[in-house]
């Protein structure tokens, strides 16, 4: 599910922007994106958005074998036909 993959790797990536900005000094800095980094990070460990994107994921997938086996038949059809 690369979706899923996806946003573990960008929720690892915020959290690395975030420890960096909360060790830096910058205290400016720290007061004008800490509440938007909570915020993805929020967002990204949500296990509703979670559910979402794997049921996504899976229609998608199934989606594609669909496609896949149409094909199939369809080839199989017109090969029969044609012989």
């Amino acid at each position: 599910m690369p979706l899923n993959s996806d946003i573990s790797t960008a929720l690892q990536l915020l959290e690395h922007i975030q420890h960096t900005i909360d060790c830096s000094d910058d205290v400016k800095l720290q007061a004008q994106t800490s509440e938007d980094l909570n915020l993805l990070i929020a967002v990204l460990e949500n296990p509703i958005l979670r559910g979402i994107v794997t049921v996504q994921s899976t229609v998608s997938t199934r989606n594609i074998v669909r496609y896949s086996q149409n094909i199939v038949r369809y080839s199989l059809c017109t090969t029969n036909i044609s012989t």
